[in-house]
Protein backbone atom coordinates (compact mmCIF):
# COMPACT_ATOMS: atom_id res chain seq x y z
CA UNK A 1 0.00 0.00 0.00
CA UNK A 2 2.74 2.64 1.00
CA UNK A 3 4.66 1.26 -2.54
CA UNK A 4 1.26 2.19 -4.38
CA UNK A 5 1.04 5.92 -2.46
CA UNK A 6 4.98 6.46 -3.28
CA UNK A 7 4.90 6.03 -6.81
CA UNK A 8 1.21 7.95 -7.50
CA UNK A 9 2.15 10.41 -5.39
CA UNK A 10 4.77 11.22 -8.13
CA UNK A 11 2.40 11.31 -11.24
CA UNK A 12 0.95 14.70 -11.99
CA UNK A 13 -2.32 15.61 -11.20
CA UNK A 14 -5.33 14.11 -13.38
CA UNK A 15 -2.82 11.45 -15.01
CA UNK A 16 -3.67 8.77 -12.60
CA UNK A 17 -7.18 7.59 -11.22
CA UNK A 18 -7.82 4.58 -9.29
CA UNK A 19 -10.30 2.11 -10.91
CA UNK A 20 -12.90 1.27 -9.09
CA UNK A 21 -11.65 -2.73 -7.47
CA UNK A 22 -15.18 -3.73 -7.32
CA UNK A 23 -16.22 -2.87 -11.25
CA UNK A 24 -13.32 -4.22 -12.48
CA UNK A 25 -12.45 -7.35 -10.18
CA UNK A 26 -9.53 -6.36 -8.78
CA UNK A 27 -8.41 -6.86 -5.24
CA UNK A 28 -5.89 -5.32 -2.94
CA UNK A 29 -4.24 -9.06 -2.68
CA UNK A 30 -4.31 -9.68 -6.36
CA UNK A 31 -0.19 -8.93 -7.42
CA UNK A 32 -1.30 -7.75 -11.24
CA UNK A 33 -2.69 -5.08 -9.81
CA UNK A 34 0.72 -3.35 -9.14
CA UNK A 35 2.50 -4.08 -12.06
CA UNK A 36 -0.17 -2.61 -14.19
CA UNK A 37 -0.40 0.72 -12.17
CA UNK A 38 3.35 0.47 -12.69
CA UNK A 39 3.10 0.02 -16.15
CA UNK A 40 1.02 3.73 -16.71
CA UNK A 41 3.18 4.89 -15.24
CA UNK A 42 5.86 4.36 -17.60
CA UNK A 43 3.74 4.89 -20.50
CA UNK A 44 2.78 7.79 -19.75
CA UNK A 45 6.64 9.37 -18.84
CA UNK A 46 7.43 8.54 -22.47
CA UNK A 47 4.42 10.42 -23.96
CA UNK A 48 5.45 12.97 -22.34
CA UNK A 49 8.98 12.91 -23.66
CA UNK A 50 7.87 12.44 -26.78
CA UNK A 51 5.40 15.75 -26.97
CA UNK A 52 8.21 17.66 -24.93
CA UNK A 53 10.61 16.86 -27.69
CA UNK A 54 8.64 17.21 -30.52
CA UNK A 55 7.81 20.99 -29.25
CA UNK A 56 11.62 21.01 -28.99
CA UNK A 57 11.56 20.65 -32.43
CA UNK A 58 8.94 22.84 -33.79
CA UNK A 59 11.09 25.48 -32.05
CA UNK A 60 14.10 24.82 -33.45
CA UNK A 61 12.57 24.31 -36.74
CA UNK A 62 11.11 27.91 -36.12
CA UNK A 63 14.10 29.86 -34.96
CA UNK A 64 15.86 28.00 -37.74
CA UNK A 65 13.26 28.93 -40.32
CA UNK A 66 13.30 32.76 -38.77
CA UNK A 67 16.87 33.20 -38.86
CA UNK A 68 16.82 32.43 -42.74
CA UNK A 69 13.97 34.69 -43.08
CA UNK A 70 15.88 37.61 -41.23
CA UNK A 71 19.24 36.68 -43.16
CA UNK A 72 16.78 37.04 -46.51
CA UNK A 73 15.53 40.16 -45.60
CA UNK A 74 19.09 41.18 -44.64
CA UNK A 75 20.69 39.98 -47.91
CA UNK A 76 17.58 41.73 -49.98
CA UNK A 77 18.57 44.98 -48.42
CA UNK A 78 21.69 44.77 -49.22
CA UNK A 79 20.70 44.13 -53.10
CA UNK A 80 18.23 47.24 -52.81
CA UNK A 81 20.75 49.24 -51.29
CA UNK A 82 23.39 48.75 -53.96
CA UNK A 83 20.69 48.90 -57.05
CA UNK A 84 19.85 52.42 -55.23
CA UNK A 85 23.66 52.90 -55.23
CA UNK A 86 24.04 51.85 -58.72
CA UNK A 87 21.29 53.93 -59.40
CA UNK A 88 21.73 57.04 -57.62
CA UNK A 89 25.36 57.03 -59.54
CA UNK A 90 23.49 56.92 -62.86
CA UNK A 91 21.37 59.59 -62.57
CA UNK A 92 24.16 61.78 -61.09
CA UNK A 93 25.99 60.33 -64.05
CA UNK A 94 22.88 61.68 -66.32
CA UNK A 95 22.60 65.15 -64.51
CA UNK A 96 26.01 65.80 -65.55
CA UNK A 97 24.96 64.87 -69.42
CA UNK A 98 21.48 66.75 -69.28
CA UNK A 99 24.35 69.45 -68.12
CA UNK A 100 27.09 69.13 -70.97
CA UNK A 101 24.09 69.30 -73.39
CA UNK A 102 22.14 72.45 -71.67
CA UNK A 103 25.67 74.30 -71.91
CA UNK A 104 25.86 72.65 -75.88
CA UNK A 105 22.21 73.94 -76.07
CA UNK A 106 22.54 77.48 -74.60
CA UNK A 107 25.31 77.44 -76.98
CA UNK A 108 23.97 76.32 -80.34
CA UNK A 109 20.63 78.71 -78.77
CA UNK A 110 23.56 81.88 -79.16
CA UNK A 111 24.95 80.63 -82.63
CA UNK A 112 21.62 80.15 -83.67
CA UNK A 113 20.10 83.67 -82.35
CA UNK A 114 23.16 85.31 -84.36
CA UNK A 115 22.50 83.53 -87.25
CA UNK A 116 19.01 84.73 -87.49
CA UNK A 117 20.04 88.55 -86.67
CA UNK A 118 22.20 88.05 -89.35
CA UNK A 119 19.39 86.31 -91.55
CA UNK A 120 17.29 89.19 -90.71
CA UNK A 121 19.89 91.94 -91.68
CA UNK A 122 20.03 89.83 -95.00
CA UNK A 123 16.51 89.51 -96.03
CA UNK A 124 15.94 93.47 -95.17
CA UNK A 125 18.96 94.39 -97.63
CA UNK A 126 17.34 91.75 -100.17
CA UNK A 127 14.38 93.14 -99.76
CA UNK A 128 15.32 96.87 -100.27
CA UNK A 129 17.34 95.63 -103.43
CA UNK A 130 14.10 93.53 -104.50
CA UNK A 131 12.37 96.90 -103.59
CA UNK A 132 14.25 98.79 -105.92
CA UNK A 133 14.76 96.25 -108.45
CA UNK A 134 10.91 96.18 -108.59
CA UNK A 135 10.59 99.75 -109.27
CA UNK A 136 13.18 100.17 -111.74
CA UNK A 137 11.09 97.07 -113.44
CA UNK A 138 8.12 99.00 -113.07
CA UNK A 139 9.38 101.86 -115.00
CA UNK A 140 10.92 100.24 -117.55
CA UNK A 141 8.25 98.60 -118.27
CA UNK A 142 6.02 102.00 -117.72
CA UNK A 143 9.13 103.14 -120.68
CA UNK A 144 8.64 100.63 -122.77
CA UNK A 145 4.88 100.43 -122.75
CA UNK A 146 4.61 104.26 -123.54
CA UNK A 147 7.37 103.83 -125.99
CA UNK A 148 5.39 100.89 -128.07
CA UNK A 149 2.22 102.85 -127.84
CA UNK A 150 4.11 106.13 -128.84
CA UNK A 151 5.99 104.13 -131.75
CA UNK A 152 2.47 102.17 -132.88
CA UNK A 153 0.76 105.97 -133.17
CA UNK A 154 3.39 107.19 -134.86
CA UNK A 155 3.59 103.65 -137.48
CA UNK A 156 0.13 104.38 -137.62
CA UNK A 157 0.65 107.34 -140.02
CA UNK A 158 3.17 105.97 -142.36
CA UNK A 159 1.13 102.45 -142.84
CA UNK A 160 -2.14 104.13 -143.56
CA UNK A 161 0.07 105.94 -146.17
CA UNK A 162 1.15 102.37 -147.42
CA UNK A 163 -2.13 100.46 -147.36
CA UNK A 164 -3.41 104.10 -149.81
CA UNK A 165 -0.55 103.54 -152.16
CA UNK A 166 -0.96 100.00 -152.60
CA UNK A 167 -4.75 100.42 -153.21
CA UNK A 168 -4.29 103.28 -155.73
CA UNK A 169 -1.33 101.03 -157.42
CA UNK A 170 -3.86 98.33 -157.99
CA UNK A 171 -6.36 100.61 -159.56
CA UNK A 172 -3.37 101.97 -162.28
CA UNK A 173 -1.55 98.68 -162.91
CA UNK A 174 -3.13 96.06 -164.90
CA UNK A 175 -0.58 93.25 -164.70
CA UNK A 176 -1.79 90.11 -163.10
CA UNK A 177 1.48 89.39 -162.24
CA UNK A 178 1.95 92.79 -160.15
CA UNK A 179 -1.65 92.95 -158.90
CA UNK A 180 -0.63 90.04 -157.16
CA UNK A 181 2.06 91.26 -155.31
CA UNK A 182 0.35 94.62 -155.04
CA UNK A 183 -2.36 92.46 -153.01
CA UNK A 184 0.19 90.49 -150.70
CA UNK A 185 1.41 93.93 -149.65
CA UNK A 186 -1.69 95.12 -148.84
CA UNK A 187 -2.45 91.89 -146.65
CA UNK A 188 0.78 92.92 -144.98
CA UNK A 189 0.13 96.19 -144.38
CA UNK A 190 -3.74 95.60 -143.32
CA UNK A 191 -2.12 93.08 -140.74
CA UNK A 192 1.07 95.05 -139.73
CA UNK A 193 -1.84 98.30 -138.77
CA UNK A 194 -4.42 95.48 -136.65
CA UNK A 195 -1.01 94.45 -134.90
CA UNK A 196 -0.23 97.94 -134.08
CA UNK A 197 -3.64 98.67 -133.43
CA UNK A 198 -3.44 95.87 -130.64
CA UNK A 199 -0.97 97.10 -129.17
CA UNK A 200 -2.67 100.29 -128.56
CA UNK A 201 -5.47 98.42 -127.42
CA UNK A 202 -3.53 96.79 -124.33
CA UNK A 203 -1.83 99.73 -123.38
CA UNK A 204 -4.85 101.34 -122.67
CA UNK A 205 -6.48 98.64 -121.12
CA UNK A 206 -4.08 98.41 -118.70
CA UNK A 207 -3.61 101.93 -118.02
CA UNK A 208 -7.74 102.25 -117.84
CA UNK A 209 -9.32 103.47 -114.71
CA UNK A 210 -12.23 100.88 -114.41
CA UNK A 211 -15.54 103.45 -115.18
CA UNK A 212 -18.75 101.46 -114.25
CA UNK A 213 -21.69 101.86 -116.01
CA UNK A 214 -25.42 100.10 -116.35
CA UNK A 215 -26.82 98.41 -119.59
CA UNK A 216 -28.71 95.72 -121.04
CA UNK A 217 -26.63 93.02 -122.16
CA UNK A 218 -28.62 91.33 -124.97
CA UNK A 219 -28.59 95.02 -126.44
CA UNK A 220 -25.05 95.29 -125.73
CA UNK A 221 -23.93 91.81 -127.86
CA UNK A 222 -26.39 92.42 -130.48
CA UNK A 223 -25.13 95.63 -131.43
CA UNK A 224 -21.87 94.18 -131.14
CA UNK A 225 -22.66 91.53 -133.90
CA UNK A 226 -24.61 94.05 -135.76
CA UNK A 227 -21.87 96.26 -136.15
CA UNK A 228 -18.37 94.09 -136.21
CA UNK A 229 -19.91 91.12 -137.93
CA UNK A 230 -22.57 92.49 -141.04
CA UNK A 231 -20.67 90.75 -143.34
CA UNK A 232 -19.81 87.19 -141.71
CA UNK A 233 -23.58 87.22 -140.30
CA UNK A 234 -24.58 86.95 -144.53
CA UNK A 235 -22.33 84.14 -145.29
CA UNK A 236 -22.76 80.56 -143.09
CA UNK A 237 -22.48 81.54 -139.43
CA UNK A 238 -24.76 81.14 -136.93
CA UNK A 239 -24.65 83.36 -133.85
CA UNK A 240 -26.82 81.81 -130.86
CA UNK A 241 -27.74 83.76 -128.00
CA UNK A 242 -28.77 82.15 -124.82
CA UNK A 243 -29.45 85.84 -122.95
CA UNK A 244 -32.50 86.89 -120.52
CA UNK A 245 -33.84 89.59 -122.56
CA UNK A 246 -34.09 91.71 -119.74
CA UNK A 247 -30.50 91.25 -117.86
CA UNK A 248 -28.83 94.19 -116.57
CA UNK A 249 -25.66 94.04 -115.85
CA UNK A 250 -23.10 96.75 -114.02
CA UNK A 251 -19.32 96.88 -115.28
CA UNK A 252 -17.02 98.75 -117.28
CA UNK A 253 -19.12 98.64 -120.55
CA UNK A 254 -16.69 98.97 -122.94
CA UNK A 255 -14.85 96.60 -121.69
CA UNK A 256 -17.37 94.41 -122.28
CA UNK A 257 -17.81 95.28 -125.38
CA UNK A 258 -13.96 94.37 -126.24
CA UNK A 259 -14.67 91.28 -124.59
CA UNK A 260 -17.27 89.84 -126.22
CA UNK A 261 -16.02 91.42 -129.73
CA UNK A 262 -12.59 89.33 -129.13
CA UNK A 263 -14.31 86.27 -128.51
CA UNK A 264 -16.48 86.34 -131.46
CA UNK A 265 -13.74 87.19 -133.63
CA UNK A 266 -11.70 84.25 -132.64
CA UNK A 267 -14.17 82.09 -132.80
CA UNK A 268 -14.53 83.32 -136.89
CA UNK A 269 -11.15 83.24 -137.56
CA UNK A 270 -11.30 79.73 -136.58
CA UNK A 271 -13.71 78.31 -138.05
CA UNK A 272 -13.18 75.13 -139.77
CA UNK A 273 -13.04 75.72 -144.50
CA UNK A 274 -13.16 71.78 -144.56
CA UNK A 275 -16.42 71.97 -142.03
CA UNK A 276 -19.84 70.80 -143.96
CA UNK A 277 -22.43 72.76 -142.74
CA UNK A 278 -22.66 76.46 -141.06
CA UNK A 279 -20.36 77.73 -138.44
CA UNK A 280 -21.77 78.03 -135.16
CA UNK A 281 -21.14 80.04 -132.07
CA UNK A 282 -23.45 79.84 -128.83
CA UNK A 283 -23.30 82.34 -125.98
CA UNK A 284 -24.82 81.47 -123.01
CA UNK A 285 -25.10 83.59 -119.70
CA UNK A 286 -25.91 82.65 -116.98
CA UNK A 287 -26.29 84.53 -113.33
CA UNK A 288 -23.83 83.63 -110.42
CA UNK A 289 -24.51 85.09 -107.43
CA UNK A 290 -23.18 88.54 -107.52
CA UNK A 291 -20.99 87.02 -110.86
CA UNK A 292 -22.04 86.44 -114.73
CA UNK A 293 -21.02 82.88 -116.19
CA UNK A 294 -20.71 83.89 -119.24
CA UNK A 295 -19.98 80.42 -122.30
CA UNK A 296 -18.70 80.90 -125.40
CA UNK A 297 -18.93 77.66 -127.34
CA UNK A 298 -18.03 77.02 -131.45
CA UNK A 299 -17.59 74.54 -133.67
CA UNK A 300 -14.30 75.53 -134.96
CA UNK A 301 -10.95 73.93 -135.58
CA UNK A 302 -10.26 74.21 -131.27
CA UNK A 303 -7.22 74.43 -129.74
CA UNK A 304 -4.32 71.98 -130.01
CA UNK A 305 -3.64 70.47 -127.05
CA UNK A 306 -0.02 71.13 -126.02
CA UNK A 307 -0.97 74.98 -126.44
CA UNK A 308 -3.81 75.35 -124.34
CA UNK A 309 -2.18 76.48 -122.01
CA UNK A 310 -0.37 79.23 -123.51
CA UNK A 311 -3.23 80.47 -125.54
CA UNK A 312 -3.46 84.01 -123.59
CA UNK A 313 0.10 84.57 -123.62
CA UNK A 314 0.83 87.73 -126.43
CA UNK A 315 1.22 86.87 -129.77
CA UNK A 316 0.21 83.22 -129.49
CA UNK A 317 -1.27 81.89 -132.70
CA UNK A 318 -2.79 77.94 -132.66
CA UNK A 319 -0.88 77.07 -135.94
CA UNK A 320 1.05 79.09 -138.93
CA UNK A 321 -1.77 79.33 -140.99
CA UNK A 322 -3.58 81.17 -138.32
CA UNK A 323 -5.39 84.81 -140.20
CA UNK A 324 -5.19 86.26 -136.47
CA UNK A 325 -3.01 88.25 -135.19
CA UNK A 326 -2.59 86.32 -131.34
CA UNK A 327 -3.19 88.98 -129.64
CA UNK A 328 -6.70 89.02 -129.31
CA UNK A 329 -7.55 86.33 -126.29
CA UNK A 330 -4.41 88.06 -124.39
CA UNK A 331 -6.27 90.98 -124.87
CA UNK A 332 -9.46 89.27 -123.11
CA UNK A 333 -7.67 88.42 -120.46
CA UNK A 334 -6.25 92.05 -119.76
CA UNK A 335 -9.82 93.23 -120.04
CA UNK A 336 -11.06 90.73 -117.73
CA UNK A 337 -8.35 91.06 -115.30
CA UNK A 338 -9.18 95.14 -115.34
CA UNK A 339 -12.68 94.23 -114.92
CA UNK A 340 -11.76 92.25 -111.82
CA UNK A 341 -12.85 88.97 -113.66
CA UNK A 342 -11.09 85.92 -115.22
CA UNK A 343 -11.59 83.46 -118.40
CA UNK A 344 -10.48 80.07 -118.90
CA UNK A 345 -10.38 77.26 -121.69
CA UNK A 346 -11.93 74.33 -121.51
CA UNK A 347 -11.32 71.43 -123.64
CA UNK A 348 -14.14 69.11 -124.87
CA UNK A 349 -14.50 65.62 -126.91
CA UNK A 350 -16.53 67.44 -130.07
CA UNK A 351 -14.46 69.68 -132.31
CA UNK A 352 -14.50 73.90 -131.56
CA UNK A 353 -12.93 75.37 -128.35
CA UNK A 354 -15.03 76.53 -125.55
CA UNK A 355 -14.55 79.75 -122.85
CA UNK A 356 -16.02 80.02 -119.91
CA UNK A 357 -15.98 83.34 -118.37
CA UNK A 358 -16.46 85.10 -114.86
CA UNK A 359 -17.88 88.86 -114.82
CA UNK A 360 -18.36 90.60 -111.66
CA UNK A 361 -22.11 92.35 -111.80
CA UNK A 362 -21.92 94.91 -109.32
CA UNK A 363 -25.15 96.21 -109.96
CA UNK A 364 -25.82 93.04 -107.14
CA UNK A 365 -23.09 93.67 -104.96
Amino acid sequence: MSLFLMITAGWPQGHFTIPSMASEGFSLGNPLFAFGVLGQDLASSSNLTFILGTIALVLLAVVVLGWLFVQRRLARQVELENALAEKANQLKSMQEAFSEMREDLNSAKKTVERKSRDLKMINHILDLKVERKTKELQEANTDLSTFLYRSSHDILGPMARLTGLCNLAQMEVSDPMALGYLAKLADTASELNQIIKNIQDVFEIKNRELVLGTGNLMDIVQEIIENDFEDELKGDVNIELKIEPELMVTTDLQLLRTVFSELIKNSLVHRSSYREGESRIEIDVQRKSKKLLVIVDDNGSGIPVELEEKIFDMFQRTSEMSKGTGMGLYIVKCALQRMRGNIVYKSKDDPGARFEMQIPNFQTA
